[in-house]
Protein backbone atom coordinates (compact mmCIF):
# COMPACT_ATOMS: atom_id res chain seq x y z
CA UNK A 1 0.00 0.00 0.00
CA UNK A 2 3.23 2.14 0.51
CA UNK A 3 4.41 1.62 -2.74
CA UNK A 4 0.82 2.16 -4.18
CA UNK A 5 0.12 5.59 -2.56
CA UNK A 6 3.65 6.47 -3.59
CA UNK A 7 3.13 5.44 -7.27
CA UNK A 8 -0.36 7.34 -7.35
CA UNK A 9 1.62 10.36 -6.21
CA UNK A 10 4.73 11.00 -8.46
CA UNK A 11 2.11 9.81 -11.50
CA UNK A 12 0.39 13.17 -10.82
CA UNK A 13 3.45 14.88 -11.03
CA UNK A 14 4.13 15.10 -7.50
CA UNK A 15 7.59 14.62 -6.37
CA UNK A 16 7.93 11.67 -3.71
CA UNK A 17 10.82 10.95 -1.37
CA UNK A 18 10.89 7.52 1.02
CA UNK A 19 12.74 7.20 4.35
CA UNK A 20 12.92 3.36 4.87
CA UNK A 21 14.90 1.05 6.68
CA UNK A 22 17.75 -1.34 5.22
CA UNK A 23 16.64 -4.38 4.39
CA UNK A 24 17.01 -7.20 7.22
CA UNK A 25 14.94 -9.59 8.89
CA UNK A 26 12.49 -7.39 10.12
CA UNK A 27 12.37 -5.52 6.89
CA UNK A 28 11.61 -5.89 3.00
CA UNK A 29 14.20 -4.34 0.32
CA UNK A 30 12.65 -1.34 -1.76
CA UNK A 31 13.12 -1.10 -5.31
CA UNK A 32 10.13 1.55 -7.63
CA UNK A 33 11.25 2.61 -10.69
CA UNK A 34 9.93 6.24 -11.21
CA UNK A 35 12.06 9.28 -12.08
CA UNK A 36 9.48 10.91 -9.49
CA UNK A 37 10.50 8.77 -6.68
CA UNK A 38 13.39 8.76 -4.49
CA UNK A 39 14.43 6.37 -1.51
CA UNK A 40 16.78 6.95 0.71
CA UNK A 41 17.66 3.93 2.96
CA UNK A 42 18.71 4.50 6.81
CA UNK A 43 21.54 2.02 8.29
CA UNK A 44 22.10 2.51 12.04
CA UNK A 45 26.07 1.20 11.04
CA UNK A 46 26.26 4.65 9.93
CA UNK A 47 26.10 5.82 13.51
CA UNK A 48 28.53 2.59 15.04
CA UNK A 49 31.17 5.01 15.65
CA UNK A 50 29.02 7.90 16.62
CA UNK A 51 28.33 10.08 19.63
CA UNK A 52 24.44 8.56 18.92
CA UNK A 53 25.66 5.16 18.76
CA UNK A 54 23.81 4.35 22.03
CA UNK A 55 20.39 5.48 21.17
CA UNK A 56 17.67 3.55 19.94
CA UNK A 57 17.26 2.78 16.30
CA UNK A 58 14.18 4.81 16.11
CA UNK A 59 15.98 7.80 17.68
CA UNK A 60 18.81 7.34 15.28
CA UNK A 61 16.18 6.97 12.11
CA UNK A 62 14.79 10.57 13.24
CA UNK A 63 18.38 12.31 13.47
CA UNK A 64 19.19 11.06 9.85
CA UNK A 65 16.35 12.01 8.50
CA UNK A 66 16.34 15.38 10.21
CA UNK A 67 19.74 15.83 8.60
CA UNK A 68 18.44 14.87 5.43
CA UNK A 69 15.67 16.98 5.29
CA UNK A 70 17.13 19.99 7.67
CA UNK A 71 17.60 22.46 4.51
CA UNK A 72 14.82 21.36 2.41
CA UNK A 73 11.16 22.50 1.85
CA UNK A 74 8.72 20.01 1.71
CA UNK A 75 4.92 20.32 1.28
CA UNK A 76 3.70 17.54 3.21
CA UNK A 77 5.05 14.65 5.10
CA UNK A 78 3.32 10.94 5.52
CA UNK A 79 4.14 8.81 8.76
CA UNK A 80 3.43 5.51 7.89
CA UNK A 81 2.22 2.70 11.19
CA UNK A 82 2.36 4.53 14.79
CA UNK A 83 6.27 4.69 14.50
CA UNK A 84 6.52 6.86 11.36
CA UNK A 85 3.33 8.64 12.57
CA UNK A 86 5.82 9.25 15.47
CA UNK A 87 8.60 10.44 13.20
CA UNK A 88 6.39 12.69 11.60
CA UNK A 89 4.60 14.00 14.59
CA UNK A 90 8.11 15.20 15.81
CA UNK A 91 9.27 16.97 12.59
CA UNK A 92 6.00 18.99 12.39
CA UNK A 93 7.08 20.35 15.81
CA UNK A 94 10.76 21.18 14.75
CA UNK A 95 10.04 21.91 10.88
CA UNK A 96 6.43 23.36 11.18
CA UNK A 97 5.47 20.60 8.16
CA UNK A 98 1.93 19.17 7.48
CA UNK A 99 1.57 15.52 7.92
CA UNK A 100 -0.77 12.95 7.07
CA UNK A 101 -0.99 9.36 8.94
CA UNK A 102 -1.54 6.04 6.56
CA UNK A 103 -2.21 3.94 9.19
CA UNK A 104 -2.08 -0.10 8.45
CA UNK A 105 -1.74 -1.30 11.74
CA UNK A 106 -4.83 -0.74 14.36
CA UNK A 107 -4.18 0.01 18.42
CA UNK A 108 -7.16 -0.58 20.07
CA UNK A 109 -7.61 -0.32 23.64
CA UNK A 110 -9.79 -3.10 23.93
CA UNK A 111 -7.08 -5.34 22.40
CA UNK A 112 -5.45 -7.51 25.01
CA UNK A 113 -2.01 -7.52 22.76
CA UNK A 114 -1.44 -5.60 20.04
CA UNK A 115 2.05 -4.37 18.34
CA UNK A 116 3.84 -1.45 18.62
CA UNK A 117 2.62 -1.29 21.78
CA UNK A 118 4.94 1.78 23.16
CA UNK A 119 3.58 3.85 20.64
CA UNK A 120 -0.01 3.83 21.81
CA UNK A 121 0.66 6.82 23.60
CA UNK A 122 1.99 8.85 20.74
CA UNK A 123 -0.54 8.03 18.22
CA UNK A 124 -3.44 8.56 20.64
CA UNK A 125 -1.73 12.68 20.69
CA UNK A 126 -0.24 12.66 17.24
CA UNK A 127 -3.20 11.82 15.50
CA UNK A 128 -5.62 14.62 16.34
CA UNK A 129 -2.93 16.59 14.79
CA UNK A 130 -2.68 15.34 11.57
CA UNK A 131 -4.51 16.88 8.50
CA UNK A 132 -5.65 13.88 7.43
CA UNK A 133 -5.83 9.54 7.94
CA UNK A 134 -5.41 7.49 4.83
CA UNK A 135 -7.39 3.97 5.66
CA UNK A 136 -7.88 1.13 3.85
CA UNK A 137 -11.73 0.07 4.35
CA UNK A 138 -14.36 1.57 5.98
CA UNK A 139 -14.31 -1.02 8.78
CA UNK A 140 -10.81 0.28 9.83
CA UNK A 141 -11.99 3.99 9.47
CA UNK A 142 -14.89 3.45 12.01
CA UNK A 143 -12.68 1.79 14.17
CA UNK A 144 -9.87 3.79 14.54
CA UNK A 145 -12.73 7.10 14.26
CA UNK A 146 -14.49 5.42 17.45
CA UNK A 147 -10.72 4.75 19.17
CA UNK A 148 -10.24 8.75 19.37
CA UNK A 149 -13.69 10.55 19.14
CA UNK A 150 -12.46 11.76 15.42
CA UNK A 151 -14.26 13.17 12.52
CA UNK A 152 -14.81 11.17 9.36
CA UNK A 153 -14.21 14.12 7.13
CA UNK A 154 -10.53 13.76 8.51
CA UNK A 155 -10.00 10.13 6.81
CA UNK A 156 -8.98 9.57 3.00
CA UNK A 157 -10.14 5.82 2.10
CA UNK A 158 -7.23 4.17 -0.37
CA UNK A 159 -8.52 0.95 -0.57
CA UNK A 160 -5.10 -1.87 -0.64
CA UNK A 161 -7.06 -4.22 -3.17
CA UNK A 162 -10.20 -4.19 -5.53
CA UNK A 163 -13.41 -2.69 -4.17
CA UNK A 164 -16.21 -5.42 -4.84
CA UNK A 165 -17.38 -8.74 -3.87
CA UNK A 166 -14.64 -11.39 -2.86
CA UNK A 167 -14.45 -14.00 -4.90
CA UNK A 168 -13.15 -17.58 -4.03
CA UNK A 169 -11.90 -19.94 -6.57
CA UNK A 170 -11.35 -23.35 -5.62
CA UNK A 171 -7.55 -25.02 -6.72
CA UNK A 172 -5.27 -27.45 -6.28
CA UNK A 173 -2.49 -26.51 -8.39
CA UNK A 174 -0.33 -25.53 -5.06
CA UNK A 175 -1.15 -28.62 -3.55
CA UNK A 176 0.16 -30.50 -6.69
CA UNK A 177 3.02 -28.09 -6.90
CA UNK A 178 4.65 -28.88 -3.56
CA UNK A 179 3.76 -32.38 -3.68
CA UNK A 180 0.63 -32.03 -0.69
CA UNK A 181 -2.27 -34.50 -0.01
CA UNK A 182 -5.02 -32.78 -1.66
CA UNK A 183 -7.30 -32.62 1.48
CA UNK A 184 -4.63 -30.86 3.41
CA UNK A 185 -5.49 -27.19 3.82
CA UNK A 186 -2.88 -24.73 3.34
CA UNK A 187 -3.09 -21.01 4.79
CA UNK A 188 -1.61 -18.19 3.05
CA UNK A 189 -0.01 -15.57 4.82
CA UNK A 190 -0.04 -12.53 4.29
CA UNK A 191 2.96 -10.30 5.80
CA UNK A 192 6.44 -9.52 6.64
CA UNK A 193 8.11 -12.97 7.44
CA UNK A 194 9.86 -11.58 10.98
CA UNK A 195 9.54 -12.87 14.16
CA UNK A 196 6.96 -9.44 15.15
CA UNK A 197 4.48 -10.73 12.97
CA UNK A 198 4.02 -14.21 14.60
CA UNK A 199 5.48 -16.61 12.02
CA UNK A 200 6.60 -18.72 14.75
CA UNK A 201 3.14 -19.31 16.44
CA UNK A 202 1.82 -20.02 12.23
CA UNK A 203 4.99 -22.62 12.07
CA UNK A 204 3.66 -23.95 15.20
CA UNK A 205 0.03 -23.92 14.01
Amino acid sequence: IVQSLALSLANTKNTVELFVYRAGPNHNSVSINNKNIKIHTFNNKNFSKNFFSFLPSNILFLIWIKKIIYKKKYDHMIGVDPVGLTVAGILFFLKSINFSYLSLELLLASDKKYMYKNYKFFESFLIKKTKNIIIQDSLRLRLLKNEYGLKKSKFLLFPNSPIGNAKIVESKWLHKKLNIPLKSKIILYSGSWSHEFLNDWIIEL
